[in-house]
């Protein structure tokens, strides 16, 4: 998600109120799920769903509604839109009418969409980090090679020889290392560091 929001449905005068945030870890998460508890300690639910990276760490809670009515339809709805790295709270204050389990699910699932909708996205593309070491005089050729395949530098050291640590596109990475060995031969060090999103 491209910012933290919070929106807010009624519905059969059940108040939602949904509180969406981009973040980077588990911890982050439960941090925020923390807070947000907090500030609305006096409702009667707080459901939350999150997920981490590629999916890997991802979890989500009725915190009381009937099983699978409120967190998973959450869970659901990040997941069809392939959000990740987001942690999304819906608080509800109940509003003396049942809802029914399918009016629940419509329900958060709802006003998840509408805290997404409040949020925006922001596109990610799956990356492949590398560090790249080559002599100084060669580094004009490196730098020239990585704008030339849309490649983009994180970081550099400068010690004996200049390490360059850059990410590119997972698709883009192969003929990227590929001109590299063509171009440097033994002169270049590639290292590949970790494939994330970027």
């Amino acid at each position: 998600v491209d910012k933290q929001s919070e929106s807010e449905i009624v519905e059969k005068k059940s108040r939602f109120i949904c509180n969406m945030k981009h973040i980077e870890s588990e911890d982050e998460a439960l941090e925020f799920i923390r807070k947000i508890r907090k500030k609305y300690y006096d409702a009667r639910h707080n459901v939350y769903a999150y997920i981490v990276g590629d999916g890997r760490i991802k979890k989500c809670s009725d915190d009381g509604e009937p099983s699978k009515t409120a967190g998973l339809p959450i869970m659901q709805m990040l997941e069809s839109e392939r959000v990740t790295d987001v942690v999304c709270v819906v608080t509800r204050y109940f509003g003396g009418t049942l809802l029914g389990t399918g009016g629940l699910v419509r329900a958060y699932t709802l006003s998840a969409k509408t805290g997404l909708a409040a949020s925006g996205l922001h596109t990610m593309k799956l990356c492949d980090v590398y560090f790249i070491t080559v002599p100084y005089s060669q580094l004009a050729t490196l730098e020239y090679i990585i704008k030339n395949h849309l490649a983009v530098v994180e970081d550099k050291a400068f010690s004996a020889d200049v390490t360059v640590r850059v990410h590119i596109a997972t698709e883009s990475a192969a003929a990227f290392i590929a001109e590299i060995g063509e171009k440097f031969g033994s002169a270049a060090k590639t290292e590949f560091c970790e494939r994330t999103y970027r």
